[in-house]
């Protein structure tokens, strides 16, 4: 079961490109909406306070929003950041029905280790890295595991099929959908290669190309 984190706001009347002023105080602009309400609120919360329940929450656990004497548990549905900086310049937070399932996107983690991979013969390629999951929103999974050991030759792989969830936790994702293989190590070394090749050969025509042009002048 997903923890929830508690996160104090307060309601915004500065909308718009007046919002400069409260990112100048430290005051994130934020809304939160979805079904429980009547309509979005609009909401402006302390950056520190933010960054850290971001933080926690790291995208699928429950976070309260604590507004005035209201209580609002919500997920976090978009975080949009400055494109230069990591800096955060609007939130918003989604309001689900605590009684009805959802779906949405869990990570997926590794555990255990391969012995063919420990060996040094091969390496892991993830092809998959998140699922997505149903259930009710305070069962959200921080994460889903799966478990490397089980991969003992060149080619094995482990399916979406592989991965374990809370009884209350129903996976959604394409069951035959890999998630991990095991390669040839020389297979990431080979790939390397051929970039750095690929590299070489564009520098080369470029000083050929240059050579060219000064002996035309």
């Amino acid at each position: 079961m997903s923890e929830t984190i508690v996160l104090e706001a307060q309601p915004r009347t500065i909308v718009g490109k007046q919002v400069k002023q409260l990112r100048a105080e430290s005051l994130i602009p934020a809304v939160v909406y979805g079904p429980t309400l009547e309509a979005a609120l609009q909401l402006q919360i302390p950056e520190k306070e933010l960054q850290e329940s971001l933080k926690a929450a790291g995208g699928t656990n429950l976070i309260e929003l604590r507004i005035g004497g209201k209580k609002i548990s919500s997920l976090v549905r978009d975080v949009q950041r400055d494109i230069l900086t990591p800096d955060i310049l609007h939130v918003d937070f989604y309001a689900p029905d605590m009684n009805v399932r959802l779906r949405t996107e869990v990570p997926v983690i590794h555990i255990g280790e391969s012995p063919i991979v420990k060996s040094g013969q091969a390496i892991i390629i993830t092809e998959v890295n998140a699922v997505e999951v149903e259930c009710l929103p305070n069962s959200i999974p921080s994460h889903l595991e799966i478990d490397l050991s089980s991969l003992t030759e060149i080619g094995a792989m482990l399916t979406v099929a592989d991965l374990k969830a809370p009884a209350d936790v129903e996976i959604v994702t394409d069951p035959e959908e890999i998630l991990v293989r095991t390669d040839y190590a020389m297979a990431l070394e080979t790939e390397e290669e051929g970039a750095a090749m690929a590299v070489d050969a564009e520098a080369v025509e470029v000083i050929k190309r240059g050579k060219e042009e000064e002996a035309e002048d």
